[in-house]
């Protein structure tokens, strides 16, 4: 995709959208100086991190291919 039209497109979703937290979230990324590393996450979203930690220690994993297959199959629902 072409750089003008990716920012088209950004812009397009960004004015159709009424989701404050979504909205606010893409202000924050975009307000994020290059050089800095700032990620937050709501609780939700740290329990699904943590979960994540785990199952990898657990060995609890999919190839990329598994993982795609499962996605495919889910959409399909």
């Amino acid at each position: 995709m072409e750089l003008t039209t990716l920012k088209m497109k950004i812009i397009e979703e960004i004015n159709s959208s009424k989701n404050m937290d979504l909205l606010t979230e893409v202000l924050n990324l975009l307000q994020v100086d290059s050089d800095e590393t700032l990620i937050s996450f709501s609780e939700i979203g740290k329990e699904f991190i943590n979960e994540g930690l785990n199952d990898l220690k657990e060995g609890k994993t999919h190839t990329y291919e598994q993982a795609n297959r499962i996605f495919q199959e889910w959409k399909k629902k």
